[in-house]
């Protein structure tokens, strides 16, 4: 069973890992060329992507065991309505580092306090089809947290069970092809709920850090 400690070195060790870069999903060429072809932008070199980041909130219980929190966004949002996603937003001018943006968004979104969350690292940022460049942090959450929704962002919460989220055996690739041109995507199912696309990048790379030479 993972424990926070090792979470920790895992994040830190990494980027000093070579073969461990190497092994992680880095679709920004696979977005920049679908935005191209399915966006209608003149070269590939006008797609401009702003900066934002999420926090990967690891909840520890009582009983020692881990979960990753999640939020469902609300239907009526212009970006990715109803998709299940993790806490965060564009960077604003205000933001010392991307970790206070991440931070800042959650406090927003779901009520969890900035002095409730100790950053453990950050993953790789990833390019998304809604032209954001986003980096995940990864923190962890004191357990005395309570949540409060901001409704006209989030419908509702979920928390999955950190094991299965890092179970490579519960990350499956997906394949599509739009306009005679083929990509693939993550995609995690966890009850009734389906996480794909950047969001499931973000923990297939999660779990390829955390399993490295193991």
């Amino acid at each position: 069973m993972s424990t926070i400690a090792n979470i920790q070195k895992r994040l830190n060790d990494y980027q000093s890992n070579n073969d461990c870069l190497a092994s992680l999903i880095n679709e920004d060429e696979r977005v920049r060329q679908f935005l191209y072809h399915n966006r209608g932008f003149d070269s590939q070199e006008k797609v401009i992507f702003r900066r934002a980041a999420v926090l990967i909130p690891v909840i520890r219980s009582a009983n020692g065991s881990l979960s990753i929190l999640l939020t469902q966004r609300a239907k009526h949002l212009k970006h990715h309505p109803g998709e299940i996603s993790f806490p965060g937003g564009s960077a604003e001018s205000y933001d010392t580092t991307l970790a206070d943006t991440a931070i800042r968004e959650t406090h927003e979104e779901v009520g969890i306090k900035p002095e409730q969350v100790e950053i453990l690292g950050k993953l790789p940022s990833q390019n998304t089809i809604s032209q954001y460049r986003v980096t995940p942090f990864v923190g962890v959450v004191a357990d005395n947290f309570q949540l409060t929704l901001d409704v006209g962002e989030v419908e509702r919460t979920l928390e999955i069970p950190w094991e299965f989220a890092i179970d490579s055996r519960n990350h499956q690739l997906k394949k599509v092809t739009q306009a005679q041109h083929s990509y693939s995507y993550y995609e995690i199912n966890y009850s009734d709920f389906r996480i794909w696309g950047a969001t499931a990048r973000m923990l297939v790379n999660l779990s390829q850090i955390i399993h490295f030479s193991e």
